[in-house]
C-alpha cells in the first residue's frame, strides 16, 4: 500500500481497519520454494521479485482473494493464468485476483 496513490491507500486502510488485518513479514521455506517456481516460469521480470513474494504469501496462506493495484504484474489475466498453473502443479488451490475497485464496488 505504501506505493498506492494517497486517496486509494486511505480508502483501503479505512476499509480493512475493522477486520483485524495482520502484517506478515516472515519468509518460510515454503514461500521461497514457491517464489523459485514462479521465477522458473519467468512470470515477471527479475527486478520485480517482490511481486512474486506478494503472490506466494497469499497462496501459501491460502487467502481467498489477492487484492492488488498492480495491474501490470499481478492482476493481469496472462500472469494470473501462469500463477494459477504453478500453484495447481504445487498442490495449492486457485487464488482469485482482484483490483481494489472490484472488491469495493462489489460490496455495495
Amino acid at each position: 500500500l505504501s506505493k498506492a496513490p494517497t486517496e486509494e491507500r486511505e480508502m483501503l486502510l479505512n476499509l480493512v481497519k475493522g477486520f483485524g488485518v495482520s502484517v506478515i513479514e516472515v519468509e518460510t521455506e515454503e514461500i521461497i520454494h514457491l517464489v523459485d517456481k514462479y521465477k522458473k516460469e519467468e512470470i515477471v521480470p527479475e527486478r520485480f521479485e517482490a511481486d512474486l513474494y506478494h503472490v506466494a504469501y497469499a497462496t501459501v496462506l491460502r487467502v481467498d482473494i489477492l487484492v492488488s493495484f498492480n495491474m501490470v504484474h499481478i492482476v493481469n489475466e496472462w500472469n494470473i493464468r501462469k500463477f494459477s498453473a504453478v500453484n495447481l502443479r504445487e498442490g495449492y488451490p486457485i487464488l482469485e485476483f482482484r483490483t481494489p475497485e472490484e472488491v469495493i464496488y462489489s460490496a455495495d
